[in-house]
């Protein structure tokens, strides 16, 4: 900032070893120093730059293996090895590289003070993606049977919830036979996958009155129906094409199943 008054100001007037005189005073010192040099009704003209320090320190920055890249208080400023000059305070110091493990200091940065950092990366071990048929993080399967259908739910990569309705013609029978289940995707090559599944199928049917029983005096227009509960198992193959996905299998309430899917 440059000020300019009326008159004169000795001790920060410049001369030619210093331009820029270094001087410490109080704002309000300066203040009265220029007022007086206006009421001294001088007219020559002094200058004077006012600088605000700001405290700074020192920091060497390196690190094993080198060309890590340099983060301050989470900015960018460079790779290793690097020479930084920074604000006094406390700092955060990151370093990153592919295939190492991030580094990461709070230094206490004091003026006019010099720091080392030296950091030894440590290299992590990167695993890499599954080849081929690997289950993403869902899917989704339709499948048909000879007198059913039903579908699959993939949560994750392993594990499918199913549901499906089997129709048969039966007058006994109230309607579809209703079962639900999970089936578990285990991995037997890159892109194929064993299916097995366990589940109960619910199927309502008529109560039939065994032969010898007396016919009540009043008959119930409303015939009634219990809800038998079967267990069931499955046993398939799961080709996996990313995104399609291609099953088929047998059920042992619903018999020989195909299926399509998505995965997603």
């Amino acid at each position: 900032v440059a000020l300019a008054s009326l008159a004169p100001i000795p001790a920060l007037a410049p001369d030619e070893k210093h331009p820029f005189r270094e001087y410490e005073i109080k704002p309000e010192e300066l203040v009265q120093q220029l007022e007086s040099g206006l009421e001294s009704g001088a007219y020559s003209v002094a200058w004077t730059q006012i600088q605000v320090y700001q405290p700074k320190g020192v920091v060497t920055i390196d690190s094993v293996p080198e060309g890590a890249k340099i983060y301050v208080d989470g900015n960018y400023v460079g790779n290793t090895p690097k020479t930084l000059i920074l604000p006094a305070g406390t700092r955060t110091i990151t370093l990153r590289k592919d295939g190492f493990a991030p580094y990461s200091q709070r230094l206490q940065l004091a003026d006019r003070t010099a720091a080392e950092i030296s950091a030894r990366l440590e290299e992590v071990e990167i695993t890499p993606p599954e080849e081929g048929g690997a289950l993403p993080s869902g899917f989704v399967v339709i499948d048909l049977g000879a007198n059913s259908v039903g579908g699959e739910l993939g949560i994750g990569r392993t594990l499918g919830v199913t549901a499906s309705a089997r129709f048969l013609h039966d007058p006994a029978l109230v309607g579809p036979e209703l079962q639900i289940g999970i089936r578990f995707h285990l991995p037997t090559a890159s892109s194929l996958r064993l299916v097995l599944g366990i589940g109960i199928g619910l199927q309502e049917r008529y109560v039939v009155t065994p032969p010898g029983t007396p016919i009540p005096e009043k008959i119930d227009i409303q015939p009634e129906t219990e809800t038998a509960v079967v267990p069931s198992a499955s046993l398939g193959f799961a080709l996996n094409l990313s995104p399609a996905i291609l099953f088929g299998g047998y059920d042992l309430r619903r018999g020989p199943i195909i299926g399509v899917g998505l995965a997603f």
